[in-house]
């Protein structure tokens, strides 16, 4: 190790023990013949491109010159080789430094001697998204890109609540710190890429399945079925915006169109009093949008429901709309009345829905807003009035059941008795108690890219 370096102490030593171990682990793995050759993440991490590990390489070759002259460093023309305290000093400045190390390793990485910051912008950010959701995703190829969408809601940057925009029309604007440190979803998209890269051992990932769901750094797994119209960069999207205590380790599919037919007894019957759910709505122009319902869906002749539902396009491009407070207009779930809407809605008034999928001519449906008032919503529908190409349901958090309504233990009920049960189904009649028998069984299913 050279003079200049051995006054140095390897910053290292701040992580915490098992972040030091992780690191320490990781640097055995890169090491040959005593130095350590960062090149090497590619074996261990396969998602990395190639674009990213040479900015990898550049910004680690950019703190090695800072940190002085090594003689092991000298004997290495391209200088791809490290020492320890050179991959120490780079790797947690990586992982705890604040937003000027993200501008260094954007300008080194991508900018370089580039006078198109535009273009370096969106090459940084397509990098960093696609490293981690393909870490959410539990990917294992550098093949796997986010959609462009997704790039240009990230480089439009943070939403402001009362400001509706198409963010593919907003260009990346400096100063980059500004820029940077005012996105919430690039701050969180490096924190689970860096993290994942230097802090946690692939051996042990699962031990912590729960700390990473509760994070948002994996993905959800899918009971019942896999998704049609939800990109794993959309679940990633959706679940930054879920309230803490709706983040499962898994969800179950409710209902799909394509298999279930575009039945509202069938839809109805899947998600009344489940617990709270997402709705997503493909409609016939191409838009993909719906909502989440914080409560469960419970027939009532009112508006109902809390300020943690929310609703939400993500095609053609992506918004995020909150609630504004302005009222309680929140959920509305209603059937088989006459002077009342018979459907499912979300947000606005009664027959001027931010969201609406009505029952009697079910497959129809609007999205009203000049704005929505309860969300503070624009249209989200390709057209106000929409016709419905697919629709989904998805259970998030199970409706907690109070034990002592569940039958006693050696009592039989109806549940007992299949043909009295099939019955009264076919009359109409939803057996709320059938679900709580049969919740948790279902099997998991993965989904493709």
């Amino acid at each position: 190790m050279g003079a200049s370096e051995s006054k140095q102490e390897n910053p290292v030593r701040l992580l915490l023990a098992d972040e030091r171990d992780a690191l320490e682990n990781l640097q055995h793995f890169l090491n040959d013949a005593g130095e350590i050759r960062l090149r090497k993440l590619q074996e261990r991490f396969t998602v990395l491109p190639e674009t990213f590990l040479s900015a990898l390489l550049s910004y680690f070759q950019q703190v090695s010159a800072e940190l002085g002259p090594s003689k092991k460093a000298e004997v290495n023309s391209r200088r791809e080789a490290f020492t320890d305290l050179q991959f120490g000093s780079a790797a947690y400045r990586l992982i705890r430094g604040g937003v000027t190390v993200k501008e260094t390793f954007f300008k080194v990485g991508y900018v370089g001697g580039s006078t198109d910051t535009q273009a370096a912008a969106k090459s940084f950010v397509q990098d960093l998204a696609s490293v981690a959701i393909a870490f959410y995703a539990g990917k294992s190829t550098s093949t796997f890109r986010v959609s462009d969408r997704f790039v240009s809601f990230l480089l439009a940057g943070p939403q402001r609540e009362d400001e509706h925009r198409d963010a593919a029309s907003v260009p990346f604007i400096g100063p980059f710190q500004t820029w940077f440190g005012q996105n919430h979803y690039l701050a969180r998209l490096w924190e689970i890429a860096f993290t994942r890269i230097f802090l946690m051992d692939p051996a042990k990932l699962a031990s912590r399945e729960a700390e990473l769901r509760a994070t948002t750094a994996k993905r959800p797994n899918l009971h019942n079925g896999v998704t049609s119209l939800l990109a794993f960069e959309d679940m990633w999207f959706l679940e930054m915006h879920l309230p803490a205590e709706h983040k499962p380790l898994a969800w179950r599919r409710l209902f799909n169109s394509e298999q279930q037919g575009m039945s509202w007894t069938l839809f109805q019957h899947a998600v009344e009093e489940m617990g709270s759910t997402l709705v997503v709505v493909k409609d016939r122009g191409g838009a993909i949008f719906g909502g989440f319902a914080s409560q469960e869906w419970k027939p009532l002749p009112k508006y109902y429901g809390d300020n943690e539902s929310f609703i939400f396009r993500l095609q053609p491009t992506i918004v995020i709309n909150r609630a504004s407070n302005y009222n309680q207009n929140f959920q509305y779930f209603n059937h088989s009345t006459q002077t009342l809407p018979n459907g499912l809605g979300l947000g606005g008034q009664m027959g001027y829905f931010a969201l609406w999928i009505d029952a009697e001519n079910f497959g129809r449906g609007h999205s009203k807003g000049n704005p929505s008032t309860t969300y503070n919503s624009r249209q989200l529908s390709s057209t106000e009035e929409f016709q419905v190409d697919l629709l989904e349901a998805w259970l998030i958090k199970e409706k907690e059941v109070d034990p002592n309504l569940l039958p006693e233990k050696g009592k039989r009920s109806i549940l007992d008795r299949a043909e009295d049960m099939a019955f009264l189904e076919l009359g109409g009649r939803k057996l709320y108690s059938k679900d709580v028998r049969e919740g948790g069984g279902d099997r998991e299913a993965d989904f493709s890219e």
